[in-house]
């Protein structure tokens, strides 16, 4: 059987369209970085939201960067979260560090039902309040100061 002109370009679209095809469906799905819609919850008792031990046990608000060792947004996010937690060493407000890859810590981000590294969230007043701002000492400290 002899190929006409004609039918080598059929062949050729056809093979470029399957090898198209195959790329896509080859493609794994992008995972765009975590930012949450800043929703607000109210919570009857503060005390069963968090556990003392990784907040305090003082009724000051607390904001909390949950993260782990092995996300690479929480390793570039960290240099500005120290440097956000000793700007407010002096405010009444506790700063909290949650690494979610460490076991002792397990309790505390299913019961704040994080998703996605690194999330920030604050509790004031028995609401909590989660970050979508920019990652920055900025943000994050109007972030705060709004909601103490």
């Amino acid at each position: 059987m002899r190929l006409t002109e004609q039918n080598k370009k059929y062949i050729f679209i056809g093979l470029a369209i399957l090898l198209l095809v195959l790329f896509l469906f080859n493609q794994k799905p992008v995972v765009p970085e975590k930012q949450c819609c800043g929703s607000t919850t109210t919570t009857n008792n503060l005390k069963t939201m968090y556990a003392p031990e990784s907040t305090g046990k003082t009724k000051a608000p607390a904001i909390m960067n949950f993260n782990t060792d092995w996300c690479g947004y929480s390793r570039q996010f960290q240099p500005v979260w120290n440097k956000f937690s000793s700007n407010m060493a002096n405010k009444k407000i506790q700063v909290k560090n949650i690494k979610c890859d460490k076991k002792e810590n397990e309790g505390i981000c299913k019961k704040f039902n994080v998703q996605g590294y690194p999330t920030v969230m604050m509790v004031s007043n028995n609401n909590t309040f989660e970050f979508n701002g920019n990652r920055t000492v900025e943000d994050l400290e109007k972030f705060a100061n709004q909601n103490m």
